[in-house]
């Protein structure tokens, strides 16, 4: 979550740079921050880190209860799903606009079906040696927006990604014979 979230167990997440996300004995060299949140645009979101290479089936964003701050209720919210922070197209998917509660699925588009087959190489794992090597940032932005909306102190919205990862024995002799397969 780009915020901490009241009473579920996430925490606050680091948005890194796509493959500047290196590791180091202090942590990955380079973070970036979410733009701002301004009157009448809210920004929020979630941060996966899966193995790269991986196959991304589904992105689903549920609105139980459009956000509000107490008096002014969201009117729209625009997901992007990319491997960074972003307010425009996203790499993986496009959704539509959510405007109501309701569920919002991601459709893959053009080259965004490319990178969904497999994923982008984006953070290398802090654990040297350890599979998987690198993992892919899959970063759902949400835009909430409504002209005079501010902080939102409420709202309901969950959002599930679904993938399949590269099971990394097929080929491999040592595993037989549950990974031989060529």
């Amino acid at each position: 979550m780009f915020v901490t979230s009241g009473n579920i167990p996430n925490q606050a997440a680091t948005i890194w740079n796509p493959q500047s996300g290196v590791y180091s004995t202090s942590g990955p060299t380079v973070a970036t921050a979410p733009t701002a949140d301004a009157s009448g645009t809210i920004y929020r979101g979630v941060s996966f880190l899966i193995p790269q290479g991986s196959n991304i089936t589904d992105v689903i964003v549920d609105v139980g209860t459009l956000p509000t701050d107490g008096s002014v209720t969201a009117n729209s919210i625009q997901p992007y799903v990319s491997n960074k922070f972003a307010t425009a197209t996203g790499v993986y998917a496009t959704m539509a606009a959510i405007t109501s509660a309701t569920r919002g699925t991601a459709t893959f588009v053009g080259t965004q079906l490319d990178y969904a087959y497999g994923t982008l190489q984006d953070v290398q794992n802090i654990q040297p040696g350890q599979q998987p090597t690198w993992f892919s940032q899959i970063v759902v932005t949400l835009k909430i927006t409504n002209t005079s909306l501010t902080t939102p102190t409420s709202g309901q919205i969950a959002v599930t990604l679904k993938y399949a990862q590269q099971d990394m024995n097929i080929g491999n002799s040592t595993t037989y014979p549950y990974g031989n397969f060529d």
